[in-house]
């Protein structure tokens, strides 16, 4: 919860953003761990020792993101959103305004893009700066099962899943409103919605790739095709 609380201190602005700054701190504070404490192993105990410890840090990160995934999950009401742009169809369901997701969306790509920057930091440091060929290859091995066992990954393809499902409604509800406020030009040859529609396009793929996850952008260029 220290994370969050300093997260919540920072400039105003980022307040649409708190939840992913308040991962990057968590990550950059286990980075830090690391960095102080990777010479002292290395040299004690040899790199071998390093996917321990790496191990032992990724136990504590699930703890301390489940936490705060309760939090962020609760706070944007993220379940209750996916709901509402799954269900619009339904008469009983009314259709939610696409402007206000802009913002949610926007945190959800950033906070995939710090968890994936830091499970490349986690993957590197599973093998240790000293190790050889054969124990780089295991320790290698070794990381991709821990990152994929975590808890850390399950609570991000969860967000992951999330975020596609309110992105395609973004892209699909934008781009209605765009075709039916489009205007035609004077003479009568071309209308504001081709700009209108690239422009949603590109911002929906543009968002997705930021996120750095493969699953979220492959998501995007399907629907938007």
């Amino acid at each position: 919860m220290q994370n969050l609380q300093i997260a919540s201190k920072a400039d105003g602005q980022r307040a649409d953003v708190i939840y992913a700054d308040t991962l990057m701190l968590l990550y950059e504070g286990i980075a830090r761990i690391v960095e102080d404490h990777q010479p002292l192993i290395e040299a004690c105990y040899g790199s071998d020792k390093m996917p321990f410890l790496m191990e032992q840090l990724q136990v504590e990160c699930d703890r301390q993101l489940q936490t705060i995934m309760k939090h962020y999950q609760s706070k944007r009401s993220l379940d209750q959103k996916v709901k509402q742009v799954v269900g619009h169809s339904s008469q009983a369901s009314p259709r939610p305004d696409p402007i206000p997701l802009d913002n949610v969306l926007s945190e959800m790509a950033l906070s995939n893009a710090h968890t994936e920057l830091y499970f490349k930091f986690l993957r590197k440091k599973f093998v240790g700066s000293e190790a050889s060929a054969d124990q780089a290859t295991a320790a290698l091995d070794r990381a991709v099962m821990v990152i994929k066992q975590s808890r850390t990954s399950h609570l991000l393809q969860e967000l992951t899943s999330q975020y596609i499902t309110i992105e395609n409604y973004f892209l699909k509800e934008t781009f209605s409103k765009a075709a039916k406020m489009s205007t035609i030009s004077s003479d009568g040859k071309t209308t504001s919605v081709v700009d209108d529609g690239f422009f949603i396009i590109h911002k929906c793929i543009k968002r997705s790739f930021s996120s750095c996850s493969v699953d979220g952008a492959c998501a995007m260029l399907n629907h938007a095709w």
